[in-house]
């Protein structure tokens, strides 16, 4: 049977076959109070090297079985137990969501989820310069190290402590699922915004191994250390700088390679199309894009 099989069942001989599975020995199933067939808890299917003829299906077919120690192992996916009470409600803190689920928040963990978070990142400089609060936004990667570095020179995440969190705006909005400047409103920081829900930098931030945030505003620079979701260092303020009179944003990050396929790199052209489009959208910006270690400094300009 190829990989790609559509899932066959025969109950009758308690046997099941499933995708890049076959068949499993009765032990490894039992009968619930209902009367249907289920496997017992801690068995997963899958391809492994204990592969065995399958008396079911015939000669050719084999089945591969791989016992676990827990159902977590095996990634939330696998079969239920009978039981079903308050204690199997799980409530996820924090960012804790976006690590368990990463494809409800940015579609995939391949190259396209990757990509996804560059542009969560460069969605909120472009809303500074439709805000009419920025006019260049530089973009760099490292195609060595995977770092990625996203600045504008808008008006800077602000820094001071919200009401509620008790914590910085800036740690707010890296920290805090939904919680953003723009969702509208009389309170909202934006007029018109390509991201409204307030998820974007903090899905990012769940998603990296490490993220570091500058911000400069109000004659000061702020920097903030963060990793997998959570903040790893205090707000540090500096009132001399050597940075100028320069204001705005600049996001930092290495994404977690154990939250996405092995296989998934970035890609600097798909980057550089996005660049493109966003350019001729927004003529009053200038936008500059590097790739590390792929090409030199290219400057798209209207």
């Amino acid at each position: 049977m190829r990989a790609n099989s559509p899932i066959q069942h025969d109950y009758s001989m308690k046997y099941c076959m499933r995708v890049l599975s076959s068949a499993v020995d009765s032990e490894r199933w039992r009968m619930n109070r209902r009367g249907t067939l289920v496997a017992a808890q801690g068995v997963l299917f899958g391809a492994t090297e204990n592969s065995h003829p399958s008396p079911v299906y015939g000669t050719g077919v084999r089945s591969t079985v791989t016992v676990m120690k827990s159902m977590e192992q095996i990634d939330g996916r696998g079969f239920a137990s009978d039981a079903y009470d308050a204690t199997q409600i799980q409530v996820l803190q924090g960012l804790d969501p976006v690590r368990k689920r990463p494809g409800m928040y940015i579609g995939s963990t391949g190259q396209r989820g990757l990509h996804h978070l560059i542009y969560e990142i460069l969605d909120n400089a472009i809303d500074e310069v439709q805000a009419g609060h920025a006019d260049s936004v530089w973009v760099e990667m490292d195609m060595e190290t995977n770092w990625i570095t996203i600045r504008d020179n808008g008006r800077g995440i602000p820094t001071d402590i919200h009401p509620v969190t008790g914590k910085s705006a800036l740690e707010t909005v890296l920290t805090v699922l939904h919680a953003g400047g723009k969702f509208g409103g009389d309170s909202s920081g934006y007029a018109v915004s390509g991201g409204l829900h307030g998820v974007g930098v903090s899905v990012v931030n769940a998603l990296s191994r490490k993220m570091h945030v500058t911000v400069w505003r109000d004659g000061n620079r702020y920097d903030q250390s963060f990793a997998q979701g959570e903040a790893v260092s205090q707000l540090e303020m500096s009132e001399t700088h050597d940075d100028g009179d320069r204001e705005g944003t600049r996001v930092r990050f290495l994404y977690d390679d154990s939250i996405f396929s092995s296989t998934a790199t970035f890609d600097p052209e798909t980057i550089r199309s996005r660049l493109r489009e966003l350019a001729f959208l927004n003529p009053q910006a200038t936008i500059y894009f590097r790739a590390k270690n792929y090409s030199p400094i290219l400057v798209i300009d209207n």
